[in-house]
């Protein structure tokens, strides 16, 4: 009899250990604060180059957005957690002469009806030799305030609209983006 709750014992062991603790909802990178438990997604674009930002979770959701007038080809990468969402943007213009126009409305369209748009600057920022349009905006969306810091990056006939929605009272998704921001670069 105790022979057989040793084996049972072990083979729960194991098999908590092989779920990698999900049943337990452990986090083996809680209390991380070392890039380790950031990873990079690079995006390409049309000419080989690639975009790379640095996050701890993926990009996971996919959206190909078909017949945009003056677009080739425009795609939307993006993921929600807790009380933070980053969206990249990609598209390749038609005509190389055009550019996007970086303004609030271009950072706010995907965004559906939003209470209180507020504009707090728009500039030019270059990160990492990159130069790139950034905006930091608020609105209300069912009475709930958001911060939005966009980033519009014209590179080559592509174009790059990165978005990162979040409670401007939450410091760890404030920190999180702060973080994020300066991983931004192409390669």
């Amino acid at each position: 009899m105790m022979t057989e709750i040793k084996a049972l014992f072990v083979v729960v062991v194991l098999f908590l250990l092989l779920l990698g603790g999900s049943v337990l909802n452990i986090d083996i990178n809680a209390g991380d604060s070392s890039n380790d438990a950031w990873k990079s997604t690079m995006l390409e674009q049309s000419d080989g180059k690639k975009l790379s930002i640095k996050l701890p979770f993926v990009l996971d959701g996919y959206t190909k957005i078909d017949n945009v007038d003056g677009v080739k080809k425009e795609e939307k990468f993006y993921h929600q957690v807790d009380d933070i969402t980053v969206a990249v943007d990609h598209g390749v213009i038609d005509d190389s002469n055009k550019e996007i126009d970086f303004s609030q409305d271009t950072f706010l369209m995907d965004y559906g009806d939003l209470d209180d748009k507020c504009c707090e600057k728009i500039e030019e920022k270059n990160i990492h030799g990159q130069n790139m349009t950034y905006a930091k905006l608020s609105a209300k969306k069912n009475s709930y305030p958001y911060t939005f810091e966009c980033f519009g990056i014209h590179s080559g006939e592509d174009y790059w609209i990165i978005t990162y929605i979040y409670n401007e009272n939450n410091k760890a998704s404030k920190e999180l983006v702060k973080k994020s921001i300066k991983s931004i670069e192409f390669h």
